[in-house]
């Protein structure tokens, strides 16, 4: 992910100074503007998403995507994500 990330220009890695295991990923100005753009679109679509559903089926589908996960991982950290508010959806 992060060579192809590079090869388009949106970041650069540098090995961490105190953990060989370690790669630090740097947007460059390419990759914040990517991630930005991005991050509009998702919203757009939230935002379009969320005026067809009701607050109780938002819900619902949330409770079922974070169900459907099966990496423990990948779970763990949905739980720092916070759910659907329908009132920020519209």
């Amino acid at each position: 992910m992060v060579r192809g990330l590079q090869e388009r220009g949106y970041a650069s890695s540098d090995p961490d100074a105190d953990d060989a295991r370690k790669l630090n990923v740097i947007l460059t100005a390419a990759g914040h503007a990517y991630a930005s753009a991005i991050t509009k679109v998702i919203a757009g679509l939230n935002r379009a998403l969320g005026a067809k559903v009701t607050p109780e089926q938002l819900a619902a589908a949330d409770a079922v995507l974070r169900m459907s996960i099966e990496d423990d991982r990948v779970a763990l950290s949905t739980k720092r994500i916070r759910p659907p508010s329908h009132a920020a959806q519209a």
